[in-house]
């Protein structure tokens, strides 16, 4: 099976972006149909997984080292 979104006569096909996935996408990422840019497209349920990956990363960033202050004069 295809995996890349394409269009065939009328019908836009976007299978979901998980290698091992049968389900039709129903999320694009990237897309503008206008510009030609066909995206990366996900079910619901690998969206959510994608989504939680994407929130569990953001809050593990660490902040920055400071700088050190030193003496004006």
């Amino acid at each position: 099976m295809n995996k890349e979104p394409r269009f065939e006569g009328n019908i836009f096909h976007h299978p979901c972006s998980v290698e091992s996935c049968w389900r039709e996408g129903c999320i694009g990422e990237g897309v503008n149909l206008l510009k030609g840019r066909l995206g990366q497209w996900y079910c619901v349920p690998h969206y959510k997984e994608l989504e939680r990956k994407r929130t569990n990363e953001k809050r593990i960033v660490t902040p920055p080292p400071q700088e050190r202050q030193g003496r004006l004069l």
